[in-house]
C-alpha cells in the first residue's frame, strides 16, 4: 500500500531512545538533514588544517543528539570535546546510540 502525503511526513518526524547510562536514562535524538549537514560542515568538525574530522564530528553530533525530557539539548557545541575525553566504553555506548538512531553506518563517521 503506498503511503499518502500525511503518513509520509508523520513517518518524517524525529525520534528519539531513551538508554540506560549509569544510574539513569540518556535520551538520545534524530536530527534533520539540514542539521546533520550543519554538523558536517561546521568548523567543529574540521582538523587544524580545515579538513573534515571524523573523531570531531562524532563528538559533534554525539553533543547536539543528546536532549532532555521537553527535547531541549543537553549539551552546547563547546562540550563536544569533554564529551569525547570520557571513558570510552561509557562514550562508544552514547555514540552508539546517536548512531543507530541516525541510520548511521561506522563507516560514515571514519576519518
Amino acid at each position: 500500500m503506498a503511503l499518502d502525503k500525511a503518513a509520509i511526513l508523520a513517518e518524517l518526524q524525529l525520534q528519539t531512545e531513551r538508554i540506560p547510562f549509569g544510574a539513569g536514562e540518556v535520551i538520545v535524538s534524530e536530527i534533520s538533514a539540514p542539521e546533520y549537514l550543519d554538523i558536517y560542515n561546521s568548523p567543529l568538525s574540521q582538523n587544524d588544517a580545515g579538513e573534515f574530522d571524523g573523531t570531531k564530528f562524532t563528538a559533534l553530533l554525539t553533543a547536539r543528539c543528546i536532549v532532555d525530557e521537553e527535547g531541549k539539548r543537553v549539551f552546547d557545541d563547546a562540550d563536544a570535546d569533554a564529551i569525547k575525553s570520557g571513558a570510552s566504553a561509557r562514550y562508544r555506548k552514547l555514540v552508539d546510540a546517536v548512531n543507530r538512531i541516525n541510520g548511521l553506518g561506522g563507516d560514515t563517521v571514519k576519518n
